[in-house]
């Protein structure tokens, strides 16, 4: 998708996004591979996305800062997902490859409020 499309992009949309373009460029416990992640922050000038990796590991949601988000036929995810929120980071806009869905508003209130909590805002 050519890069004036992603001035378009609004919190919480959630595409698939390359958080990692080979095996060894994340380290630790970093989100990798190619996933869906929710949209959070949009600045076109910068063409930097602020996303929030989604996982289909339920086992996470006993950690803090993590939402979960049951699939729907608005947000088309294929699994009950958890929103990472500890795992935020700004992506260069290249990295956005597919939109697949939108996600509710309760559950965007409920995450942008983990995010303030979580950055101390």
């Amino acid at each position: 998708m050519p890069t004036k499309h992603f001035q378009n992009i609004k919190p919480g949309e959630i595409w698939i996004v390359e958080l990692s373009t080979k095996i060894n460029n994340t380290v630790g416990h970093e989100t990798k591979k190619t996933r869906p992640c929710l949209v959070i922050a949009n600045s076109p000038v910068a063409k930097m996305i602020t996303e929030i990796p989604l996982q289909s590991n339920l086992d996470t949601s006993n950690l803090p800062y993590t939402h979960l988000i049951k699939k729907s036929q608005k947000n088309k995810l294929k699994h009950d997902s958890i929103a990472v929120i500890f795992q935020m980071r700004s992506l260069d806009c290249k990295r956005f490859r597919n939109f697949i869905g939108v996600i509710g508003d309760k559950d965007l209130i409920k995450i942008k409020t983990l995010l303030k909590d979580f950055l101390n805002l």
